[in-house]
């Protein structure tokens, strides 16, 4: 899954959302990283690839405000059936750690494209010590906004999707007593779509989390086909 358009992309992680209109709401408090992209400038152009390049190498790397773990599971059964709980955390494999900047495109960077890995397999960015299970305790009082995405948009959606929950976007949409635990992508046979969802803490944060995403990801939301939301409750 590389990636082309880092400069691009991590503008993401910079605080350049609009405030929200519901002012009533208490809001989270919001850390971002990745601001030094305005010292890379100073100097005039600055093509895609350079802050890319000066990530890697600087001595200081760029702390994110969580930690976040990357996972795969490839639980396949037979003639289409439900995997039981048990199945599907045996098909559970946590790939890699980060806890900077640099350290996702690192472990991000070495993931497989979604085309190359078999179908109905699934990768999951869950927020350190969350794992992608409806019982983990994270997540046993939230749920997830289910979005169908059309297969060759799903690489970009996807992409910036992770910069955006890396970069706690969704925090300034979000209650104080909720916030995005991860987000999943699943490989659909036979389909024209693709699937994503995007975990949060609780389910009556339903409503805030559809419009974060429809804010956040506006540029490209011509490639949802549709989106729902699911509790986990």
């Amino acid at each position: 899954m590389e990636v082309d358009n880092q400069l691009k992309n991590n503008d993401i992680l910079k605080s350049s959302f609009h405030k929200n209109e519901d002012k009533e709401r208490p809001k989270k408090s919001v850390k971002f990283v990745a601001q030094e992209r305005e010292n890379i400038e100073q100097g005039g152009e600055a093509k895609q690839s350079s802050l890319g390049k000066h990530l890697h190498t600087q001595d200081e790397e760029l702390p994110l405000e969580n930690g976040w773990s990357f996972w795969e599971d490839h639980c396949h059964t037979h003639h289409g059936e439900m995997a039981t709980t048990a199945q599907y955390e045996a098909s559970l494999k946590k790939v890699s750690s980060f806890s900077t900047v640099q350290g996702f495109w690192k472990e991000f960077n070495k993931l497989p494209h979604l085309i190359s890995v078999p179908n109905n397999s699934c990768y999951h960015l869950m927020k350190e010590g969350v794992r992608p299970i409806w019982e983990d305790p994270e997540n046993q009082d939230g749920g997830v906004l289910i979005l169908k995405i059309k297969k060759f948009r799903t690489d970009e959606v996807w992409n910036e999707l992770l910069l955006t929950v890396i970069g706690e976007q969704f925090s300034a949409y979000l209650d104080t007593d909720d916030d995005i635990c991860g987000v999943s992508i699943r490989k659909k046979q036979g389909l024209d779509f693709n699937t994503i969802h995007i975990w949060n803490k609780n389910s009556k944060g339903n409503s805030q989390i559809e419009r974060a995403y429809k804010h956040l990801l506006q540029r490209l939301s011509d490639a949802c086909i549709h989106l729902y939301y699911r509790g986990i409750v």
